[in-house]
């Protein structure tokens, strides 16, 4: 609450798969958006919240990297980005 703003954590009821032939902007942008939906639907309907919903990826050579499973899947990942340039890509979404 740093800035004032009083705010309650939600889980997202999302399905982070990829679409076929979606492009990482449209899949991060996708992504912040029904994360938001998603929390909205999660909250009382009188509550009347302002939801903000983000999304982050990490992209190299145009294939979206996933969440890692386990810590293997994970050093795979870094050394796969290593010494290598990559992008990483930010989405939020404003709902209420």
């Amino acid at each position: 609450m740093q800035i004032g703003v009083r705010f309650r954590l939600v889980n997202h009821q999302v399905d982070e798969a990829v679409l076929p032939g979606e492009s990482p902007q449209d899949f991060v942008t996708r992504m912040a958006r029904e994360k938001a939906q998603s929390g909205l639907q999660q909250v009382p309907a009188d509550y009347q919240p302002c939801v903000l919903g983000a999304d982050t990826i990490v992209v190299t050579d145009a294939s979206i990297l996933g969440k890692p499973r386990h810590l293997e899947d994970a050093l795979a990942m870094l050394t796969q980005l290593s010494g290598r340039q990559h992008r990483v890509l930010s989405a939020v979404t404003v709902s209420n």
